[in-house]
């Protein structure tokens, strides 16, 4: 089978070393679009690949709006979308300048104005955000390895969806949530109203938290980039390489499990 990458993203080509030791044809592609059967190709090129319909494509889209990449077979509509996965940074380091009893990353605080109450002096909430807040409690921006930093720094995070509870857990912090996300969540970490909110922050704060490291290392193990890409090479009957990244999986989890 023949692959055609066309992509900037370093980490999607070292995943495909895999292919290559399976056997298959796998090109990167600098501007000269060739046939193929499979093109992995990022999603600011798509214009440039319209007329290219006798292949299955895998469009790597913007992680902003919460997906990793989406898979489609020709003009058939996206059929199959790889949505967060843990990200592997590790586990977050407490650092001096991030402890807080509520830390607060790039969240729409609007779905929970009730986190007012904790807006004041009686304790400290750190809140990044990309677009600067008009409010004290704003400290800037953080991105990367920092977030993770955050997560583990500060007593309890509030995550409103999926990606920032995945990576708070597994950089080892406290998470309180709006929702499941299908993760199988503790019901310590999931609040339902304004008083379920209050009720599930303050027992963290008060040192009431509940222990989640199988949770953390079950996600560790089944929500990551390498099984999410086995599940697809599955599907393509790659099984493979597909088994190889299974095993890669559990050999670079279980370096990370807590």
């Amino acid at each position: 089978m023949k692959f055609n990458i066309i992509s900037q993203n370093q980490r999607l080509v070292s995943f495909c070393q895999y292919l290559q030791q399976d056997g298959h044809e796998v090109s990167v592609i600098n501007g000269e679009f060739t046939e193929c059967d499979v093109m992995i190709y990022d999603t600011q090129l798509k214009p440039q690949l319209t007329a290219i319909t006798d292949c299955l494509r895998i469009e790597l889209t913007d992680t902003e709006k919460g997906e990793d990449f989406a898979l489609s077979f020709g003009q058939v509509p996206g059929a199959y979308q790889i949505h967060d996965t843990c990200r592997f940074l590790g586990h977050g380091e407490v650092k001096e300048e991030l402890v807080c009893d509520i830390g607060i990353v790039n969240q729409d605080l609007s779905q929970i104005d009730f986190i007012n109450r904790y807006m004041n002096m009686k304790y400290v909430v750190k809140l990044f955000n990309n677009e600067a807040i008009g409010i004290y409690n704003y400290c800037g921006v953080i991105r990367g390895k920092q977030i993770s930093d955050l997560y583990r720094s500060a007593k309890v995070s509030i995550c409103l969806n999926k990606a920032s509870v995945l990576m708070a857990l597994e950089s080892g912090g406290n998470v309180i949530t709006d929702a499941d996300y299908g993760l199988g969540l503790s019901s310590s970490q999931v609040f339902f109203d304004e008083d379920d909110f209050y009720e599930k922050v303050d027992a963290v704060l008060n040192g009431n938290e509940e222990d989640v490291t199988e949770l953390r290392n079950r996600l560790l193990k089944e929500k990551n980039p390498f099984t999410e890409w086995s599940g697809i090479f599955k599907q393509l009957g790659l099984k493979k390489v597909s088994d190889k990244l299974i095993k890669k999986s559990k050999a670079v989890s279980d370096a990370l499990h807590f």
